[in-house]
């Protein structure tokens, strides 16, 4: 009786082990015929999505790509590739389909074809020229809607160097070369236009830059002054929300190489920079003090406070053959920040830089008489304050870091013509003003140009000197456009003695080459006006200017507003004004708010 019990189970047991063998197996061949099933039908929608795309139907091609991948996961990166190629040819849609607004007159159609095309394409630099002609075009016709602004607002990720100065910086930063006092010239690490793995969209800002005016400060990039400064990314949503201004407690550099901190509305007509700076200036000391055009020291560069690293640009200087970096970052979520002509980038954040892929690397462009190119790249890279970044300084010509802020919590600045400037532009505020009591006092104490300081308020500078139906502040040539800045003209006040009116000259006035030419106002009579009390009144007014201040005049204008939002100008050939009447010929150039 046992042995049969034991046969009896032997059996049972067998056949427990076949069934469980069975069952394994028919579930391993289900599992495989669903995946088969799935592989099928995801091949499938990716066939329909080709066919949809060779007929132009690129949103619902990219819905079929996109359920491709849930269906077979395996199937993401070819996927993938067809999306993007889908997203080049839609682009050339796009950018077809605004020429052909542009050439029917379609200015707000083209504004708004262009809107969403994302800074990491390869067709983003043509894009934003078709998108400032066609938002300059608007502008003139006087029927400029809130477009930019809306656009830069839409967006957090972005801040490239904007495309509305209308300020947008094309490609990034730009430079030129760093000159001595009265005027000055001077290089850029780009910067920015940002780009993330999405990049900002058209009409979106980003970028710094430095300048330096009548008094000459960083070797400063020319990028656009109102798409200047810092621009905030796509990674500033991810941060938590301000709260007061106290997010930074560290020098950038070491308040012992440092000379001066230029104030914001600086100007740098051989750099670029034609109307005032959205960024400050951290003056280097020179390597060799009794010799100005000597090399500043390289110094090293620290993180203000905690912050993350949002942005990286490398900006190639063609023309004079090595790369600069800018970096933007922020402490918070509508605070960013851009350190612009940074010399070398820490192993570590260089290491960080180069591993990321995507970006945006844009076309040569020339400005302050100089070539330039920029790649940007999104990145999050989290670091504390004090951490070192890198250095700045150690070149010829690059005599300082620029230091850029914005922050949309603030009121935006005025401007006689607000549509003409960027978000970016209209945020701009004084980094110092951000950082903790003993620090901030220590820093407001280098505020000026070398030995000089500045002592009128506000002390950190003013980026928006314009006053409506005046003279005063921003011009941009007649049927031009604010990018790049170099044709274009400013009327207003040294940013470091004020009491010094400036004529800040680029390309767009015959027989006057670069420059920024100073006197002292007056309050009555016709000649020295103060621009600010220069209305339409049918009288042509002369300046007797130098380009030192203080100093005989060795050039005057003569200017006449010839309504409230025109402004001719043009150089006085004799050398001095006289006692007038004066009148303008063929030889005056015309300029608009």
């Amino acid at each position: 009786m046992e042995l049969l019990l034991q046969r009896v189970y032997s059996l049972l047991k067998i056949k427990a082990i076949s069934i469980t063998l069975i069952v394994f197996c028919a579930l391993f061949i289900g599992s495989g015929i669903y995946a088969g099933v799935c592989y099928g039908q995801a091949l499938n929608l990716i066939k329909q999505g080709d066919k949809l795309m060779a007929i132009g139907q690129y949103d619902e091609a990219a819905e079929k790509y996109r359920l491709s991948t849930k269906k077979f996961k395996f199937l993401q990166q070819k996927a993938a590739s067809k999306i993007s190629l889908l997203t080049d040819l839609q682009q050339d849609e796009q950018i077809k389909q605004a020429q052909a607004n542009y050439k029917n007159g379609d200015w707000q159609k083209c504004l708004d074809v262009l809107s969403d095309i994302k800074n990491n394409s390869q067709k983003y630099d043509l894009a934003q020229k078709i998108f400032v002609t066609c938002q300059q075009k608007l502008s003139d016709s006087k029927a400029t809607s809130d477009f930019t602004e809306q656009n830069s607002n839409s967006d957090a990720s972005s801040n490239l160097n904007s495309c509305s100065n209308t300020n947008t910086n094309f490609g990034g930063q730009t430079s030129g070369n760093q000159g001595g006092r009265g005027q000055a010239s001077q290089p850029s690490s780009a910067s920015s236009s940002e780009a993330s793995s999405n990049g900002p969209s058209i009409g979106q800002t980003a970028d710094t830059g430095g300048s330096s005016s009548g008094n000459s400060a960083s070797g400063d990039s020319g990028s656009s002054s109102s798409s200047e400064g810092s621009s905030s990314s796509n990674n500033s949503n991810s941060l938590a929300s301000c709260s007061g201004n106290n997010y930074y407690s560290t020098s950038p550099i070491a308040t012992s190489d440092l000379l001066s901190i230029t104030p914001l509305g600086n100007f740098s007509p051989t750099g670029g920079h034609i109307f005032p700076t959205g960024h400050i200036y951290f003056f280097i000391r020179k390597s060799n003090p009794s010799d100005w055009n000597s090399a500043p020291v390289e110094t090293n560069l620290y993180a203000p406070g905690d912050i993350t690293i949002t942005r990286i640009t490398a900006s190639e200087h063609i023309t004079d053959g090595f790369t600069d970096y800018s970096l933007t970052f922020s402490p918070c979520s509508q605070i960013s920040s851009t350190f612009g002509h940074v010399t070398t980038l820490s192993q570590s954040i260089l290491d960080q830089f180069n591993q990321t892929t995507g970006g945006n690397t844009g076309s040569p462009y020339t400005t302050g008489g100089k070539t330039f190119r920029t790649t940007d790249k999104t990145v999050s890279i989290q670091v504390s304050s004090g951490t070192q970044l890198g250095t700045a300084g150690g070149r010829v010509d690059q005599n300082a870091l620029d230091f850029g802020t914005k922050d949309t919590r603030i009121s935006p600045l005025s401007f006689a013509n607000n549509d003409r400037w960027s978000s970016d532009t209209r945020h701009s505020v004084c980094p110092i003003d951000y950082y903790s009591a003993s620090t901030k006092s220590t820093l407001s104490g280098f505020l000026g140009y070398l030995t000089t300081r500045r002592t009128v308020s506000p002390v950190c500078g003013e980026v928006s000197q314009d006053v409506a139906n005046t003279a005063q502040g921003a011009w941009i040539k007649a049927e031009g456009s604010a990018n790049p800045e170099d044709p274009n003209l400013t009327l207003a006040h040294d940013n470091v003695e004020p009491g010094y009116g400036a004529i800040v000259v680029g390309t767009g006035l015959s027989g006057v080459e670069r420059s920024t030419n100073f006197f002292s106002p007056t309050h009555s009579e016709t000649v020295n006006r103060e621009f600010s009390e220069v209305t339409n009144d049918g009288t042509v007014y002369c300046y007797e200017t130098s380009t030192e201040k203080g100093q005989s005049s060795n050039n005057s204008f003569f200017i006449q507003l010839t309504s409230p939002t025109a402004l001719t100008i043009q150089k006085n050939t004799a050398g001095i004004c006289g006692t007038g009447p004066w009148s303008l010929d063929s030889s005056a150039s015309n300029f608009e708010r």
